[in-house]
């Protein structure tokens, strides 16, 4: 296999390993015994390991600031190269350069990190196990954040039974919440809330002995509750209320629904979120538990029920998951999937496509050189990569186009993935389209626009969302919708649509109206369903409707825009 300095093909390998476990590189190629072989880490090719063809002699490097220090091990027999104890400084771009009597042969490797991701409900604790027993002149370090701020630390002194511990994290969101097991230095976090989400970092030094980590990625969750459209929901809450509490509940963080004020059990209705929980709450004034009828997907979201009592305030998270469906679409014309994020100069970036992650195009940041697989012959000249960027683009795009875009960005900083779904459609009314929470939505029609012809997107029949005209980006505005507030980008020239960062809340039906200057209308419908982790919530779809009734709506819209 034939690789250009600083340029990876499609045969580059991808290999994922969990944080703090051994990973091999094994060649494809067999070794002969007079080889010499080379590996290389990094966009500058850093040589850190290899076998001298002569005398068979293994050396091995710490690399240019010491990442790789004591956890290489090269076999001379087979090429293959170990990492031990893996960390996120070890993710990146491999290269292995084996010279033979016969020529010079490469391969690449990409190594990406699978890191432990705790999942926690919100308001129970939760422990981040060490795996090990702590000896004597140890020192624990606990550190959380990109910053790594220090919340807490452990020396184990070599008196018999002294250990001096630091749980006064200047951090207050940690206080009178933290413990550290005497034997082993485990962290235990209490009552835990949703801002102690984020990366925790466990080091264990000694002088004795090297230096260990360990990494700890904490997902604090609410509590999940899923619904049938049209169902009713209760957000249950196991307490009872006393007769001086004060509740609240909120939606979505700032709006307040339904309360009962201190006093008396008098409920207040308190719908201030345009109309949409009208004739729909009931409030139990013996727990406090909500529930709402008659469910509909602009109901899915965030609730928070706040407690006020004499012993203080308390606060319980729930997420309502509305089943329901969703869309995006156009044929013919070009699609960016735009990366929003800023490039590091060391920068790997990689796209992919498919359930099988097949890699369809890299870019070296450091050299902005750029390679496109030939593997995928749907892709075959059809792709482009923006050099400043990152950002990919699909040429005359089709049906085939249609699913699942992943980018990978690796750097020496972080690794930074992204996730598109696109979906192109037409007048079938089978339109439906899953997506994952969290993903890229684009929508785009398999129909040509014309210049000057006016085109409307609608969300479940009367949220209007963007308007446009061909020709005329002045033309193009957005609907006043909260939910979609800085989400949407509409493409006046092809007619399709992005829904950025989706919710489960951003289910349901879209429409797209086009208006040409003879007066005729072309409608096109597409179901979408926003799948949140809970598997319940997945492949749920609903099918277009196209009852006259709503055929009336779209004309009433038209003659208002």
């Amino acid at each position: 296999m034939k690789v250009s300095a600083s340029l990876l093909t499609n045969d580059a390998k991808i290999v994922s390993v969990k944080e703090g476990e051994s990973v091999t590189l094994q060649p494809d190629a067999v070794i002969q015994r007079d080889d010499q072989i080379l590996w290389m880490f990094g966009p500058q090719e850093t040589l850190i390991a290899g076998v001298n063809g002569n005398t068979r002699e293994i050396s091995t490097g710490d690399g240019a600031d010491g990442r790789f220090r004591d956890r290489l091990m090269l076999d001379s027999m087979t090429g293959s190269v170990t990492i031990r104890n893996t960390a996120s400084e070890h993710v990146g771009v491999y290269k292995l350069k084996i010279i033979s009597s016969t020529g010079t042969s490469y391969q690449t490797f990409i190594l990406t990190l699978i890191q432990d991701v705790m999942s926690v409900t919100e308001g129970n604790p939760v422990t981040l196990d060490t795996d090990t027993e702590i000896q004597k002149g140890d020192l624990i370090l606990w550190m959380f954040g990109d910053e790594d701020s220090l919340i807490a630390q452990m020396r184990k002194t070599r008196i018999i039974g002294m250990t001096r511990m630091t749980l006064d994290s200047p951090d207050a969101r940690f206080k009178n919440r933290l413990t550290l097991d005497k034997m082993t230095g485990s962290l235990t976090i209490a009552d835990i809330k949703k801002y102690h989400t984020g990366l925790y970092k466990l080091q264990i030094s000694n002088s004795s002995r090297a230096t260990t980590s360990k990494n700890f990625k904490v997902l604090v969750n609410f509590i999940k509750v899923s619904v049938t459209e049209g169902d009713a929901v209760m957000l249950k809450v196991n307490s009872e209320i006393n007769k001086k509490d004060q509740i609240q509940w909120l939606y979505e963080e700032n709006t307040f629904i339904p309360e009962i004020k201190k006093g008396n059990k008098e409920i207040f209705p308190n719908d201030t979120t345009d109309g949409r929980f009208q004739d729909r709450l009931t409030l139990d004034d013996k727990t406090g538990s909500l529930t709402i009828k008659n469910t509909r997907p602009e109901h899915s979201g965030f609730y928070t029920l706040k407690i006020n009592s004499g012993k203080g305030s308390s606060d319980t998270r729930f997420i309502v998951i509305v089943k329901a469906s969703m869309i995006l679409g156009k044929k013919g014309n070009n699609t960016t999937l735009n990366v929003n994020a800023e490039l590091q100069r060391d920068g790997l970036i990689l796209w992919m496509f498919g359930d099988e992650n097949n890699l369809l195009a890299q870019m070296n940041g450091e050299t902005s050189e750029t390679t496109f697989t030939e593997a995928d012959e749907r892709f075959r000249d059809k792709l482009l990569l923006d050099k400043m960027t990152g950002s990919l683009t699909i040429r005359d795009i089709t049906n085939e186009h249609s699913g699942a875009y992943k980018l990978h960005i690796i750097s020496s900083k972080k690794s930074i993935y992204s996730s598109f779904r696109v979906f192109v459609f037409g007048h079938s009314v089978s339109n439906t389209v899953s997506v994952n929470a969290g993903e890229s939505l684009i929508l785009i029609i398999n129909f040509n626009i014309k210049l000057g012809e006016k085109l409307q997107w609608t969300f479940d029949e009367d949220v209007i969302l963007a308007s446009g005209m061909n020709g005329d980006v002045r033309e193009t505005s957005y609907g006043d919708d909260k939910r979609y507030k800085g989400r949407l980008e509409l493409h006046h020239q092809s007619a399709s649509l992005t829904v950025k960062n989706t919710r489960s809340s951003d289910s349901g039906e879209y429409q797209l109206l086009i208006c040409n200057k003879r007066g005729q209308n072309y409608c096109f419908k597409v179901n979408v369903t926003i799948s949140a982790e809970d598997p319940d919530c997945r492949n749920n779809q609903q099918r277009c409707s196209s009852s006259s009734s709503r055929d009336q709506h779209y004309q009433r819209s038209w003659r208002s825009f």
